[in-house]
């Protein structure tokens, strides 16, 4: 006897937002990691587009996107501060950056950088 169940789209869709929820919360770092870095004199990564930038960002960021990375590394010899509109955009370029040598924290979303740093 082969037992099934109807799961409805709702519930699923329920399951995974709560499953992404919960890893951005255990991934984010803390704030008080944050305020730790922001003592070192950090450089301030916005890895958002041309166009997200202009519309906005945090004092004394630069912008690289994420997309450009490789090829445009930012100065060596600073811990980097790296976000972007979310915290995808970041943490790819997070994994980039620290594959290069770099010292950097994903901070993630626009928003949690406008907080901390802004």
């Amino acid at each position: 006897m082969i037992l099934t169940y109807d799961i409805p789209w709702y519930v699923i869709l329920a399951v995974v937002i709560l499953a992404w929820w919960l890893v951005r919360k255990l991934m984010a770092p803390k704030n008080s990691e944050i305020e730790e870095w922001k003592k070192r004199d950090p450089l301030i990564l916005d890895v958002r587009t041309p166009d997200e930038f202009a519309r906005g960002s945090v004092p004394g960021a630069i912008n690289i996107p994420v997309q450009e990375l490789e090829s445009n590394l930012p100065e060596e010899g600073r811990p980097i501060l790296c976000f972007c509109l979310s915290g995808g955009r970041s943490g790819t370029a997070t994994s980039i950056l620290k594959s290069k040598g770099y010292e950097v924290l994903n901070v993630g979303s626009f928003g949690n950088a406008k907080k901390h740093l802004g």
